[in-house]
């Protein structure tokens, strides 16, 4: 599978770090801070260490913005994103 970097026709490049990806754990969690998420769950633990986070080797963790209708947010279209794994749907935030 080719990867996937947040590419839309209408917006360019724009895309964010999965808060279940490796990489947004490398560049936040493990500096001590959540990061640039909305995820509740996420910004209420207290304990980074304790958020599940794997590589994502279809997207490099990226995910990219989608224009759902009346939801617009970012959506991680990685199949080996922990959130993934045990929800069986992908990760989506606004």
């Amino acid at each position: 599978m080719t990867k996937i970097k947040g590419y839309t026709e209408f917006f360019g490049y724009l895309w964010k770090y999965c808060p279940y990806s490796t990489n947004h754990k490398n560049k936040y969690y493990n500096n001590g801070f959540h990061g640039n998420t909305n995820n509740p769950t996420i910004l209420a633990t207290a304990d980074l260490s304790t958020i599940p986070t794997a590589d994502h080797p279809d997207t490099d963790g990226t995910m990219t913005m989608s224009l759902r209708p009346g939801a617009p947010g970012w959506l991680c279209q990685d199949t080996n994103c922990p959130y993934y794994i045990s929800n069986g749907v992908f990760y989506f935030e606004i």
